[in-house]
């Protein structure tokens, strides 16, 4: 394994939407929206933030300047400030302040601290960044999911977002699609399934080791 010690950029597409994704369920496990009952209901009960996450998704980027669309799945498992994201060919992991994230394809990863990582690996940041000062409105009702209309003026313009929208099934309180569109008309959409709540998850889940083969850039 080999240890470098200077920086190389992550793909900016992959931090973008992993950031999103981070930011909106770590804002949904932590506190309550000024928003219709509905919403109100589901942060009240199954995200509070008083237990774990575990969720697979499925994530459709549309880039505006190429005119082409990437899909790509997914897994998360949250439990407050520790993470696991396995996300295309990227995994990012969080735990004990310590932040690694590696491509499978690529075979090259990076080790940080948490307390000097991007904002992409601090959910309280992103918390702030993407959905903070949001407030919704009620949307269409459409195959059993009731969507939600964040208020134009209530995005702030460090955002860079013009749009987000969330589904929601209002029978299981599940939070069920999220959509947004940035300044730049880039559109992404998160669908989420097979969500678990639990009080605790396996020791080792948040715990990453790089293969022998991987070249690591250690930025500690």
């Amino acid at each position: 394994m080999k240890y470098l010690n200077f920086f190389k950029n992550r793909s900016a597409n992959n931090l973008c939407a992993l950031g999103l994704l981070m930011g909106l369920l770590c804002f949904f496990a932590s506190q309550a929206l000024a928003a219709p009952i509905v919403l109100d209901k589901l942060v009240h009960s199954n995200y509070q933030g008083q237990g774990c996450l575990q969720s697979s998704f499925v994530v459709m980027y549309y880039d505006a300047v190429r005119e082409k669309q990437d899909t790509y799945s997914g897994t998360l498992a949250l439990c407050g400030d520790s993470y696991r994201v396995v996300y295309g060919s990227w995994v990012y992991a969080s735990h004990a302040n310590v932040v690694t994230s590696f491509n499978t394809k690529s075979q090259q990863g990076t080790i940080e601290n948490s307390t000097s990582s991007s904002q992409i690996f601090k959910p309280s940041a992103l918390i702030q960044q993407y959905l903070h000062e949001l407030s919704y409105v009620q949307g269409a009702f459409k195959k059993e999911v009731q969507y939600y209309e964040a208020i134009p003026d209530s995005v702030s313009a460090k955002m860079h977002m013009r749009t987000v929208t969330i589904g929601i099934n209002p029978k299981t309180l599940m939070l069920v699609s999220i959509a947004t569109t940035d300044d730049r008309n880039n559109r992404t959409t998160y669908s989420f399934s097979k969500t678990l709540f639990s009080s605790s998850l396996p020791e080792g889940t948040f715990a990453f080791a790089f293969p022998k083969t991987a070249t690591v850039i250690d930025k500690r």
